[in-house]
C-alpha cells in the first residue's frame, strides 16, 4: 500500500456550471494513474423543470474508451454540497452529469484533491 502523498488540486467541474437541456454531459478524461485517490466536494442548485431528474456520477476507464460507474454518486440537495472520495483504481477518470426531462436546467460544480502516489509510477497494473 502506499503511503501518503502530496495533494494535488482537482477541479472537475467548474465553479459554477450550467447544464441546461435533457442530456448527459461528460467532463474530460482525466489520467489519474499517478494518484491513488480523491476527495471531492460537490455542490448543487436547485433542478429546474417539471418532472426533471439528475444524476451524477464518477466514471473509470482503463482506455479512456469504454467507461463503467464506480460506484460514487454525489446527488445533493438543492443549495447545499456533499463530499465524495474513493481510491482510483483505474487509470482514467470523469463525471457524468445526466439530466432528463426537456425544460430542465442545473448548475453544481466539483472541486477538491488528488492524493499523488508516494512510490512509483501506475496503480500496480
Amino acid at each position: 500500500m502506499a503511503a501518503t502523498g502530496l495533494y494535488v488540486p482537482l477541479v472537475m467541474i467548474p465553479r459554477f456550471t450550467t447544464y441546461v437541456g435533457q442530456a448527459t454531459y461528460t467532463s474530460a478524461p482525466l489520467d489519474v494513474n499517478d494518484y491513488v485517490a480523491f476527495t471531492l466536494t460537490v455542490w448543487r442548485g436547485p433542478l429546474l423543470g417539471s418532472g426533471s431528474t439528475l444524476s451524477c456520477v464518477f466514471e473509470v476507464s482503463e482506455d479512456a474508451d469504454v467507461w463503467s460507474d464506480s460506484g460514487i454518486s454525489a446527488i445533493t440537495t438543492a443549495n447545499t454540497s456533499s463530499s465524495v472520495s474513493t481510491t482510483l483504481t483505474r487509470r482514467w477518470l470523469r463525471v457524468k452529469v445526466t439530466l432528463t426531462g426537456a425544460d430542465s436546467a442545473l448548475t453544481c460544480w466539483a472541486i477538491g484533491n488528488l492524493e499523488r502516489r508516494e512510490q512509483g509510477g501506475g496503480n500496480g497494473r
